[in-house]
């Protein structure tokens, strides 16, 4: 969509009403071109410079709601720009985050890229998506000017899957002691990545 602001953000939401694991994928990927708002809007990824860094930017949260999601953020740019987010990032963000007891939005470097960033906040969790917003942040160095601009998202999807094989053990012995009665006893094991035909995923 189209919009005008000074200092907030547009986005787009979309709502669940079934749960979905990203858990058991290794990425996020998608396309993304800025349309429009050509003096402001850089025309490539090759030619973003430090200045960029207050350009208007596109933005994926994704999470459990509007409270508890993850985010990915950079310069929007005019061309088709191939976006690969790694989920296992935002499982280690998440990890450093938690370890240092701070549970407000906190913002990350993406490893190698200069001017993209990782945010968390609250408290997010792969394994329950069911909260995707795209939209466009208007920098507070771009602030008081406004910012109008149309933004494509194509191809949205998750790659490479989940192959590790998963295994189960069940055991059991009855014994017969004398005329002292029966024992029984039995055991189960399974791995994290183990399930049941009817059941989609393994435990972890």
């Amino acid at each position: 969509s189209t919009r005008d602001w000074s200092s907030d953000v547009c986005s787009s939401d979309l709502r669940y009403f079934r749960t979905f694991d990203l858990f058991f994928y290794r990425y996020l990927k998608f396309f993304v071109k800025g349309i429009g708002g050509q003096d402001f809007i850089p025309p490539d990824s090759l030619s973003l410079t430090a200045a960029d860094t207050n350009a208007p930017q596109f933005f994926i949260r994704f999470g459990t709601d509007t409270s508890n999601y993850y985010e990915y953020r950079s310069p929007l740019v005019r061309e088709w720009n191939g976006i690969s987010i790694d989920l296992q990032n935002l499982t280690a963000i998440k990890q450093q985050r938690d370890s240092i007891d701070q549970y407000r939005r906190m913002s990350f470097r993406v490893p190698g890229e200069n001017f993209a960033r990782y945010a968390i906040q609250g408290n997010p969790t792969l394994t329950r998506t069911q909260f995707i917003a795209l939209g466009i942040a208007n920098p507070p160095g771009r602030c008081p000017r406004t910012l109008s601009t149309t933004m494509w998202v194509d191809e949205l999807r998750v790659l490479e899957p989940e192959s590790d094989k998963g295994m189960a053990v069940t055991g059991a012995f009855d014994m017969k002691l004398a005329d002292l009665g029966t024992v029984s006893a039995s055991y189960i094991q399974t791995d994290p990545y183990f399930h049941r035909l009817e059941e989609r995923f393994g435990t972890r």
